[in-house]
């Protein structure tokens, strides 16, 4: 949904991105240009006419950037090997934070559309969902052993790394692997979801 929730978007194995108007419950377009699965939609948390997409396949993942009051294609970012599963904007809507199937999760600057870093994760797992705290303090990664692990949000932008020195907080409740997770508006929940 978008911010105001006056817009839905949708994707996946059909390779397009679809905008709903939720008010009249129709289609409004549909955006073009993925070659491979769409896995993962986020709206920019201030500009409701921003939209990103990703997805790919295991060997080569797509990320691109919307502009949906024109309906146009904003920028294709360079996603490298792994498919794009998981992404968010931070607070601002300067910065897309991206992961899947690496043992890394990326950023990227949304004015630039150009990649501002990456960083390992510490636990030595393949990351595969990402979310930033609407506090901008906190970011949330998973990997496919189910466990999630909250990180320093500002620690991450400095060095860069995901050291296991800078997790906050470890939670490890899933039996199985963590499919999707997500900060409340508020940033005071975390919503985790998996396999068992």
């Amino acid at each position: 949904f978008s911010a105001d929730e006056k817009t839905l978007v949708s994707g996946g194995g059909d390779r397009a991105v679809i905008v709903w108007d939720v008010e009249k419950r129709e289609q409004l377009t549909t955006l073009v240009g993925h070659e491979q699965r769409v896995r993962c939609l986020a709206f920019s948390p201030v500009m409701d006419n921003v939209l990103a997409s990703g997805g790919g396949q295991v060997n080569g993942g797509e990320l691109k950037l919307w502009n949906l009051k024109d309906q146009k294609l904003l920028a294709e970012l360079p996603a490298g090997r792994g498919e794009v599963v998981s992404l968010d904007f931070d607070p601002d809507g300067v910065e897309l934070f991206t992961a899947g199937w690496t043992q890394f999760v990326s950023i990227w600057d949304v004015i630039t559309a150009r990649p501002k870093g990456s960083a390992r994760a510490a636990f030595g797992e393949i990351v595969r969902h990402v979310a930033v705290s609407p506090q901008d303090d906190l970011i949330a990664v998973s990997g496919k052993e189910g466990l999630v692990y909250l990180f320093d949000l500002t620690a991450f932008r400095e060095d860069g790394s995901l050291l296991a020195t800078a997790v906050e907080q470890l939670l490890a409740e899933h039996r199985k692997p963590v499919t999707a997770l997500t900060f409340s508006r508020d940033g005071k929940f975390l919503a985790t979801a998996g396999d068992d």
